[in-house]
Parts: structure tokens; C-alpha cells; sequence
């Protein structure tokens, strides 16, 4: 299984890719577009399930993945100290965690 970690902001999204054993497979800062997300989730041949923050631009994401058949896991971002607590908070550092997060290695 790979696990997508979506740290989405308004104009663009990091997406972290990381494997069962939490190898880093794929990292990417694109504009929010459909066209990146599909472009981003094709180049996996396993099951994929991603994770985003709730924060106010998550709707679209959802939209696409289940149109794709990606689960999507919504993280509460005031719950996720992991994130709120780093200390050293990117975007990359965010995505990183979530997916790590989601697939049971951190």
C-alpha cells in the first residue's frame, strides 16, 4: 500500500508518497488542479489511500478521490500535535508526518 500525505493550502498542495516501511517513494509541490492530483497518484502501481487537514480547501480533494477510488482519511488539524508540536514545520515536513501518520510508521 502507498500512503499520500496532502498538505493543501489555497493555491497549492506538497504531496508525500511513503511505502508499508515508510521509504519516501515521491515528493511533490504542485498547483491545485485535478490534472496535478491524477498526475501525482499515476505513477503508483499499488493501492493508494491518501490523508489531507481539514482545513477549508479539502472538499475538491475528496471529490477527486473518491471519483478516483482513493480513500481519503480527513485529519483534524487542531488534533494532530505531531504537526502543531514540530519543530521544524514545511510544507514537506506537514505532508511527511501525515503520511507517515496514515500508514502506521510514525
Amino acid at each position: 500500500m502507498i500512503h499520500v500525505g496532502i498538505d493543501l493550502h489555497s493555491r497549492n498542495m506538497t504531496l508525500v508518497a511513503i511505502n508499508d516501511n515508510g521509504k519516501l517513494l515521491a515528493e511533490e509541490k504542485v498547483n491545485n488542479t485535478p490534472a496535478n492530483l491524477s498526475q501525482f497518484f499515476r505513477q503508483f502501481n499499488e493501492p493508494v489511500q491518501s490523508v489531507v487537514e481539514c482545513t477549508s480547501y479539502w472538499y475538491w480533494v475528496s471529490d477527486w478521490c473518491n471519483a478516483h477510488q482513493v480513500p481519503l482519511t480527513l485529519a483534524h488539524a487542531k488534533m494532530l500535535k505531531a504537526i502543531s508540536y514540530a519543530k521544524v514545520k514545511t510544507d514537506s515536513v506537514d505532508a511527511r508526518t501525515l503520511s507517515r501518520m496514515l500508514s502506521g510508521c510514525g
